[in-house]
C-alpha cells in the first residue's frame, strides 16, 4: 500500500455512535484516509475493524466496544492512539496487529467487577507499545493485556487496583517473545492473581514501582532463554508488600528455560559469552509469602548456563517460606552476590530462614546484617548446599533461630548450616546470641577447607557446639578470632 502526498486527514468528534459497525477495509485505494482522529465520542455496542495506517481515539468513553486494527504495513510508520479515554464493562475490546507504535496514555477502565473472560489488549507484532498514566480499577477478569513479539514495551505512571484474575495460572500482563520491557513510577495493589508472566525477553526492567498485597501466585513470573544475547532482569527502587505464591517466590519468581519461539524476532545467539544477569538494588521485600520455596525471591536454572545475581541496598523482612529459604531460594546459579543488604525476621518452613543456596557455584555476602531469622530444621540465615565458594565479610549475625527451648531444639545450624562446600571464608564477621541444637553459629559438614578471620563470637547458644559445630571437614582459626560466653548445653 502506497501513501500519497495528498493522503487526507480525517476528525470527527462530539458524536453518539451506538449499536452500528465500522467497517474499513478497502486497502487497495491509494485515496483511502491516512489520519482517522476521533474526539469526546460515546461509543455504545460498536464493533470497529480498520485497515489504516493512522488511528487515534481522544476523550471517548467506550461501552461494549471492540476494536481490531491492522498496521498493514510494516514499512510505513503506523501508529494506534489511545489517549485519555474511559471504558466501562468492556468486552474483548481491543485487537491490535503489525502496528509501528501503539500508545494507550491516561486511559481509564472500570468493569464494576463484571466477570470478562477475554483479553482486553491484544497486541502482536509491535515496535514499540507505550502505557502511561492507565488505570484498572474493580475488575474481575482474565488476562487484561497479551503482548506477543514486541520489541518494547514501556509502562509508566500505571495505576492497577482492586483486581481479581479469573484464571488460576494467567496473569494480568502476558507477554511473550520480547525484546525489552520497562516499567517504571508504577503501582499495582489488591491483586488476586499474578501481575507480570514474562516469557523469553532480553531486558525486564523495574524501576520505583510498588506492589502491595498480590496474592496467589506472586508478582513477577519471569522465564528467561538461556540463548538470548543479554538476558537481564533489573529491579531498582521497589517495593513488594505482602505478595503471596502458592509456588515459588511471592514477590519475584525467575526460572530458566528455552524455547523455539525466540526465533521469532531472532533474539538467539547461540554462542553467547555473557552471562544471564539479575540486579535487585535498593528494594524492600516485606511480608512476602510462598508456599514452596523462597519467600520473597526465587531463581531457579536446571540447564546449563552462567547466571549472575546481584542484591544490593535492599531489606528483606518478615518473609516467610513453607519450605526452603524465608526471603530467597537460589538454585543452579553461577554467583549469587549480597551486598548491603538486611534481613530480619524472616521463616523458613524447612532449611534457610533467610536464604537457600542449592547446587550454585558461588556465593558472596558483604557487610549485611540478619537478624531474628528462623527454620524448623536447618540454616537459622543461610542452608547451602554444594557450592564450589561461600564467603561472608563484614557481616552481623544476631538473635537467629529464635528460643532454644521451644522448636530451636531441632534445628541445626543457628546461623548456617553448609554442606559439600569446596570453601567456606568468614572474615571480620560478629556473631551473637544465634541458637541451635547443633552449631548456635555453625553447623557443618562435608566442607574442604573453613577459614575464619577477625570474627567475633558471643553468648551463641547450643546442645552440640555452643559456637561451631563440624564433621568431615577441615577447620582453620585465625588467632584473631574471638571466642565469649558461648555456652554448649550438652558436652
Amino acid at each position: 500500500m502506497g501513501l500519497k502526498k495528498d493522503t487526507l486527514f480525517l476528525e470527527i468528534c462530539g458524536q453518539f455512535i451506538k449499536n452500528a459497525t465500522i467497517l474499513e477495509t478497502d486497502k487497495s485505494d491509494s485515496q483511502s484516509i491516512y489520519d482517522i482522529h476521533f474526539i469526546s465520542i460515546y461509543f455504545s455496542n460498536i464493533n470497529i475493524v480498520f485497515h489504516k495506517l493512522n488511528i487515534k481515539f481522544e476523550n471517548c468513553t467506550f461501552v461494549y466496544v471492540q476494536i481490531f486494527a491492522n498496521g498493514d504495513d510494516e514499512e510505513l510508520n503506523s501508529k494506534f492512539t489511545f489517549v485519555a479515554n474511559i471504558w466501562i464493562k468492556f468486552a474483548s475490546p481491543i485487537q491490535l496487529f503489525r502496528f509501528t507504535t501503539v500508545s494507550f496514555h491516561q486511559n481509564q477502565i472500570i468493569n464494576l467487577k463484571k466477570v470478562v473472560k477475554e483479553t482486553f489488549l491484544s497486541a502482536v507484532n509491535i515496535s514499540l507499545l507505550s502505557i502511561m498514566g492507565a488505570i484498572f480499577n474493580n475488575l474481575t477478569s482474565g488476562t487484561l493485556m497479551k503482548i506477543h513479539n514486541c520489541k518494547e514495551m514501556i509502562i509508566r505512571d500505571l495505576d492497577m487496583t482492586d483486581i481479581n484474575i479469573e484464571q488460576d495460572f494467567s496473569a494480568a500482563i502476558v507477554t511473550s517473545v520480547t525484546d525489552k520491557i520497562t516499567v517504571f513510577l508504577s503501582k499495582f495493589s489488591d491483586i488476586k492473581g499474578t501481575i507480570f508472566h514474562v516469557e523469553h525477553v532480553n531486558q525486564f526492567d523495574v524501576k520505583d514501582s510498588e506492589f502491595v498485597s498480590c496474592l496467589r501466585r506472586g508478582c513477577i513470573s519471569v522465564t528467561m532463554d538461556s540463548r538470548y544475547p543479554r538476558n537481564i532482569i533489573n529491579i531498582l527502587n521497589s517495593s513488594f508488600y505482602h505478595c503471596v505464591s502458592v509456588e515459588n517466590g511471592g514477590g519475584l519468581s525467575v526460572k530458566v528455560a528455552s524455547s523455539p519461539d525466540a526465533l521469532d524476532i531472532g533474539l538467539l545467539n547461540n554462542n553467547r559469552k555473557m552471562p544471564l544477569s539479575i540486579s535487585i538494588v535498593k528494594s524492600i521485600f516485606s511480608n512476602c509469602t510462598s508456599r514452596k520455596d523462597g519467600g520473597a525471591i526465587s531463581i531457579i536454572n536446571r540447564l546449563s548456563g552462567n547466571i549472575k545475581v546481584f542484591i544490593v541496598y535492599s531489606i528483606f523482612k518478615s518473609n516467610t517460606a513453607y519450605l526452603m529459604g524465608g526471603s530467597i531460594y537460589g538454585h543452579g546459579l553461577s554467583l549469587l552476590g549480597i551486598s548491603f543488604c538486611k534481613f530480619d525476621r524472616n521463616v523458613a518452613g524447612l532449611y534457610g530462614g533467610a536464604l537457600c543456596a542449592m547446587e550454585n557455584n558461588a556465593l558472596l555476602t558483604l557487610n549485611s546484617s540478619f537478624t531474628n531469622n528462623k527454620v524448623r530444621k536447618k540454616g537459622g540465615v543461610f542452608y547451602v548446599h554444594y557450592s564450589s565458594s561461600i564467603k561472608y565479610v563484614g557481616c552481623i549475625f544476631l538473635r537467629n533461630n529464635g528460643n532454644i527451648f521451644h522448636d530451636v531444639m531441632k534445628t541445626s545450624g543457628g546461623c548456617i548450616y553448609a554442606n559439600n562446600v569446596t570453601k567456606l571464608q568468614i572474615h571480620q564477621c560478629n556473631f551473637a546470641t544465634n541458637m541451635a541444637r547443633k552449631g548456635g553459629t555453625f553447623h557443618l559438614e562435608n566442607i574442604n577447607l573453613f577459614y575464619a578471620s577477625e570474627c567475633i563470637y558471643v553468648k551463641n547458644q547450643a546442645l552440640l557446639g555452643s559456637a561451631i559445630y563440624i564433621t568431615k571437614s577441615v577447620l582453620l582459626l585465625n588467632t584473631k578470632t574471638n571466642f565469649s560466653s558461648n555456652k554448649a548445653l550438652q558436652a
